[in-house]
């Protein structure tokens, strides 16, 4: 597995790959169960190396990615971590999943989700210590990348759901920015806050896989080192006291080697933006999954239960009142 741009056979090595993904996943349950994954991966790699025979080699050629569960992918049922029938989520293909095979890219399969991106867990163990959590709701993704099973995986963010797993399973997790990378194909949560992302092993990987999922993608260099902002102290405190201290300590790394800082007043007002940001959430999931949950309600785990009865108690009024407060932010 290897992110490069040289010509090389797509098959070369993929049995080896896939065997252990499967056997390394035995403990890190970090991809939904796909009996015939290889079977669908093989014949995928015998259509790329056709494909691209005479045609040059992408930069992802070859490479196994893992999808998010709540993203679409021919081929793969979509079953975002619930028990409710997969039939409901089935649709065209995610535009991102489709720009990574046109980019030569492998779908490995589908990476486990808390439940609807909740906070019900999909059963997915943290391979740096399988006695704690990989954090979520990217969780499989996260965790397929850290254990080496595939080296980049697709997840989502609509509240820390990217930058908590990588952090928890230390790989590097990139949102970007806010509609940067579309999100058609997958099951919204929030369709105000939702965002993609990705996961990979180093800084190089995240910046090819960003240039081939993220609209209008420019790979600079700035000029001069960037200034970086600390946020208000209301909002840095909040953290316990080893992330608190694992903060200051990356802070003092980076002044030492050269880079400015300057302390902001943003995120001031974090219990205020939280709460308002928590309602707009849960009422628009609420707006997503009335259909379903009129139907399923029996199916759905207790927390995203509770989380679609307090959304659909608030109605209207915190969706407008959150999307106001979000477009604020951004101006400010």
């Amino acid at each position: 597995m290897r992110l490069v741009s040289d010509a090389f056979d797509v098959l070369d090595g993929l049995t080896d790959s896939l065997e252990r993904l499967e056997t390394g996943d035995r403990d890190v349950h970090a991809f939904v169960s796909e009996p015939l994954r290889r079977v669908r991966v093989l014949r995928d790699a015998e259509m790329i190396s056709k494909r691209f025979d005479s045609a040059g080699s992408p930069d992802l050629l070859g490479v196994l990615v893992g999808v998010k569960d709540i993203i679409n992918a021919d081929g793969i049922p979509t079953r975002a971590g619930s028990d409710l029938p997969s039939s409901l989520f089935e649709g065209p293909e995610a535009t991102i999943v489709r720009r990574l095979r046109d980019a030569g890219a492998l779908i490995a399969g589908k990476t486990t989700t808390t439940e609807f991106a909740f906070s019900e867990a999909g059963g997915t163990r943290n391979p740096r210590d399988l006695e704690h959590t990989p954090g979520g709701s990217s969780s499989g993704s996260a965790a397929a990348v850290a254990a080496d099973l595939v080296p980049v995986a697709l997840g989502t963010q609509t509240v820390d759901s990217i930058i908590t797993p990588a952090a928890y399973c230390g790989v590097v997790g990139f949102k970007p920015t806010h509609q940067r990378m579309p999100l058609d194909g997958v099951i919204p949560f929030s369709p105000s806050m939702d965002s993609g992302g990705l996961f990979t092993t180093g800084l190089s990987a995240a910046r090819i896989v960003a240039s081939v999922v993220c609209d209008s993608w420019r790979d600079t260099t700035p000029a001069s080192e960037p200034v970086l902002g600390i946020p208000a102290a209301e909002y840095v405190q909040k953290a316990g006291v080893q992330a608190y201290d694992g903060f200051e300590a990356a802070i003092g790394y980076l002044r030492t080697n050269g880079f400015a800082t300057v302390e902001t007043s943003a995120l001031s007002n974090i219990e205020a933006i939280a709460a308002t940001h928590r309602r707009l959430i849960a009422a628009e999931f609420a707006r997503v999954h009335a259909d379903w949950y009129s139907q399923y309600s029996d199916r759905y785990r207790p927390r995203t239960a509770s989380l679609f009865a307090e959304g659909a108690a608030l109605g209207n009024t915190a969706v407008i009142e959150g999307q106001h407060s979000a477009d604020e932010l951004c101006r400010t």
